[in-house]
């Protein structure tokens, strides 16, 4: 089993910015000497749900300052990014890290980011698939073929080359049925969230494994990593109450940011997405606190024991592996690490043995 942990370097009401980042950057430095695997960065754009703006900055430092842990991004929202740009960054840091990075991409969901940046928004499924297209044949074609302003084609020498072969691991964040279909003919393993009912991750699954096996990519269906809320408490009341009072917070943060729902009439490419929030409403989810009821069951909310049995559960009917654990949840400094710690000690470690005898270092 594979336990890692996600930043959202999200600045809570009365905390500055500067304490924001210095507080993720010590949870980083915990995560690698608690023996976590891997670390992740969400990444966002005008709004204190995350102050991270881009993950393969935030990447750069956190690599520079560890020595085993792996760093990924979740997300790099790829239609915002020019190509040969983004081939070159991720392998600079696939090189610098000893190839320690993990590239977490997918299309974006706050509008207002396409918007600031004048990309159409409406066809970012195919700006996904077109510019990781051309990411990864500039990863590997020797010299690359471009298409000028003026119509004509130039060969570029993209470098440096990933010193990962065939390149560093890729990962997709995503629920919509095209870019899951994409992303397992690709053999790109998924990042699930951690609000998804236990059956839609078994349905989501098992369409990614429906593309996976006739394009030979089934052992990327065992790769895929599930982000979990994890707040440990000595009882299961105290836990969701520490997970209502921050979490709460957050999402409705998310949720003003997003702008999604307001534009749903100009945006028929995120049926999927708004499909989604119509049946959260429908089961009682109109509101922040609705959502947050709804999540407290489906993640490691509660005592060690509530934990390691929902992870147990979570093992036993996903047939899931690899798990990102969000302790932004806890307040923060000392209450975070004191909550990574008894997570990987009292749930993690112990379930690790009982289900797979290994725990990935």
């Amino acid at each position: 089993m594979r336990f890692d942990i996600v930043l959202s370097v999200a600045q809570r009401p009365g905390i500055g910015q500067r304490e924001t980042f210095a507080a993720a950057t010590q949870s980083a430095q915990w995560a690698e000497e608690l023996g976590y695997s891997g670390i992740w960065l969400l990444e966002h754009h005008f709004t204190n749900y995350s102050l991270c703006t881009n993950a393969l900055n935030m990447a750069s430092f956190l690599l520079g300052g560890t020595e085993r842990i792996r760093v990924g991004s979740a997300i790099t929202i790829v239609p915002l990014e020019h190509p040969i740009k983004l081939a070159e960054r991720v392998a600079m840091l696939d090189h610098l890290s000893g190839g320690r990075f993990d590239f977490g991409i997918g299309r974006g969901t706050y509008a207002r980011d396409f918007e600031a940046f004048a990309v159409d928004m409406t066809v970012n499924h195919l700006a996904l698939v077109e510019t990781m297209d051309q990411v990864v044949r500039a990863w590997g074609e020797e010299p690359y073929v471009i298409s000028s302003m003026d119509g004509t084609l130039d060969a570029v020498p993209v470098q440096p080359k990933p010193l990962t072969h065939p390149h560093p691991p890729v990962y997709v964040a995503s629920g919509s049925p095209d870019t899951v279909r994409w992303a397992a003919a690709h053999g790109y393993p998924l990042l699930i969230r951690e609000a998804m009912p236990d059956n839609e991750k078994r349905a989501l699954m098992s369409r990614y494994r429906e593309t996976a096996g006739p394009h030979g990519q089934l052992d990327a269906a065992a790769r895929h990593a599930l982000t979990c809320i994890a707040v440990l408490d000595d009882t299961n009341d105290r836990a969701a109450d520490t997970v209502r009072e921050h979490v709460g917070w957050w999402v409705a943060e998310g949720a003003t940011s997003n702008g999604l729902l307001a534009r749903r009439h100009l945006l028929p490419n995120y049926r999927t997405y708004f499909d989604a929030v119509d049946a959260g409403r429908k089961a009682g989810g109109r509101d922040a606190s609705g959502v947050v009821e709804k999540m407290i069951p489906l993640n490691l909310v509660g005592t060690p024991q509530r934990c390691r049995d929902r992870l147990t559960e979570l093992y036993e009917s996903t047939g899931l592996t690899h798990f990102i654990l969000a302790f932004d949840a806890n307040p923060p400094g000392e209450p975070t690490y004191r909550a990574m710690q008894r997570c990987m000690d009292e749930v993690l470690r112990p379930v690790a043995a009982a289900c797979e005898g290994t725990l990935v270092p």
